[in-house]
């Protein structure tokens, strides 16, 4: 049980209640791997005393957990993490991007700050462990398989920096974008462009330049895989 030191203080926000403020520290502590699968949560009391809310707005905030298959539930014995299956985070966020207004550079700069953090979070695993993700594209391939090897990329990203829920979040946005790639990738020297760039991103990981690995795929997810040099 991680203790409650571990937790961020919540600040009083006027327009926001606090079981949802609750609940949104705890949904990034998961998401960023602080909290983990079979992980359980300090007891209602300790959140209370940690939070300084009442055991009412610490119930509100761990069914709104419960609702989305986050937290796992049971009497006497506690509330423990858990991941929600794909297919349920898949429609949930389906359902809101329908829902709110979006642009395709507003849903793009939501995708680079989700990256950029498995970038940071891939960058202090020690190097016995970090492995990069594999660039499988290349000039004579399908668009199709190297539309499949550009997401790829990306998925493993998440993937190495151990982060599931991430990785699942970044299909969906993959999936708004995924007809701009396929007619990009349609012209080999643009997949020749971009495998080059995942490349250098890859060398620049394993060198350990975070900076420079981080400058290149903010560009490269700013202007569509071309880099200047």
């Amino acid at each position: 049980m991680l203790a409650c030191s571990a937790f961020p203080k919540i600040a009083p926000q006027p327009l926001q209640r606090r079981a949802s403020q609750i609940a949104e520290i705890l949904r990034a502590m998961i998401s960023q791997g602080q909290l983990k699968a079979g992980d359980r949560l300090p007891t209602e009391e300790m959140l209370c005393e940690h939070f300084q809310v009442s055991r009412t707005t610490v119930r509100e905030s761990v069914q709104m957990l419960r609702a989305s298959g986050l937290l796992e539930v049971t009497p006497g014995r506690g509330s423990y993490v858990r991941l929600p299956k794909p297919e349920q985070v898949m429609a949930e966020m389906g359902l809101m991007a329908r829902l709110l207004p979006h642009s395709p550079a507003e849903l793009q700069q939501v995708r680079l700050e989700m990256e950029r953090l498995c970038l940071a979070r891939l960058a202090k695993l020690p190097a016995n462990r970090r492995q990069m993700p594999t660039v499988a594209m290349a000039t004579g391939l399908s668009v199709a398989t190297n539309v499949a090897a550009e997401e790829a990329w990306h998925q493993g990203l998440a993937q190495q920096a151990q982060s599931p829920l991430t990785g699942w979040l970044l299909q969906l946005l993959q999936a708004f974008s995924r007809g701009q790639l396929e007619a990009a990738l349609a012209d080999p020297a643009d997949v020749t462009r971009r495998q080059q760039t995942l490349l250098r991103i890859n060398a620049a990981l394993a060198g350990d330049d975070v900076t420079q690995a981080d400058r290149l795929l903010t560009q490269y997810l700013s202007h569509g895989g071309q880099l200047a040099n």
